[in-house]
């Protein structure tokens, strides 16, 4: 009779996690089919807290690299935010309420940094975000602080591919000048066109932002010039989307 060869099980990453304690098979598969390895509230209404051993170490099979950059800048530059691990991080837009920018957005409803740049940007816009999470949701003085202290803690540290990146956002902001009307059409059409699936309300969140602005405060100060760059954008995407399907 054959006997199938048995592999020894794959060893796995074991991650840090605070004032949850999983003893039951059930209870670490449950953890396994969550999103990400930082949203707990549903594991929160699932399992009690145990107060009495703080840490636990959770069985995961995989870390993605977005997790890890996550994982490491929470460490060093924002140590005493999130000690609960509450919050998640993502590689696509979300949804809900939060601060939208051109690259990224910071989640407060869903408690998730949704990252959109290249990877080897992850960094500089975990840290970019984060900051909203701790401070405020605009690029004012409090978020400007906070950015300034990371440049300096990054370049402490040795980071200076990091700390480079950090002053040169944060000067986008610092250096804004006089914005047109002409300026923020064209800047909404090319938000449009780069993100076709979402909605205007989240094209606005992401255009005001890049002008250190709300949604409500550009369309006071620039009623249409949104809503025009937006019409153009969807005549253009309707077209090209009109040109493919006529080859086919």
């Amino acid at each position: 009779m054959h006997q199938s060869k048995r592999f020894p099980p794959r060893k796995a990453r074991l991650i840090y996690v605070t004032d949850i304690q999983f003893s039951t098979v059930s209870e670490i598969n449950f953890f396994k089919s969550v999103r990400t390895p930082y949203e707990f509230n549903e594991i929160k209404n699932k399992f009690k807290k145990n107060d009495d051993s703080p840490h636990h170490l959770i069985q995961k099979t995989h870390l993605t690299s977005l997790e890890r950059e996550f994982i490491s800048i929470k460490k060093l530059f924002f140590p005493r935010w999130d000690k609960e691990n509450l919050w998640g991080v993502s590689g696509s837009l979300g949804t809900g309420s939060g601060h939208i920018c051109p690259d990224g957005h910071c989640g407060f409803e869903n408690r998730t940094i949704h990252i959109l740049t290249a990877e080897e940007d992850h960094q500089w816009m975990l840290v970019h975000l984060i900051c909203h999470a701790v401070t405020e949701n605009n690029h004012r003085i409090h978020w400007q602080e906070r950015m300034k202290s990371a440049e300096l803690q990054a370049r402490q540290s040795s980071m200076i591919r990091l700390a480079d990146a950090l002053k040169e956002d944060l000067n986008r902001y610092l250096n804004l000048g006089e914005v047109t009307a002409k300026e923020v059409e064209q800047k909404s059409f090319e938000t449009a066109i780069d993100l076709p699936e979402s909605s205007p309300e989240i094209w606005l969140e992401v255009v005001s932002s890049s002008y250190e602005m709300t949604g409500t405060e550009l369309t006071r100060k620039f009623p249409a010039a949104p809503s025009r760059g937006f019409r153009k954008a969807m005549k253009y995407l309707q077209s090209r989307n009109d040109r493919q399907l006529s080859f086919l």
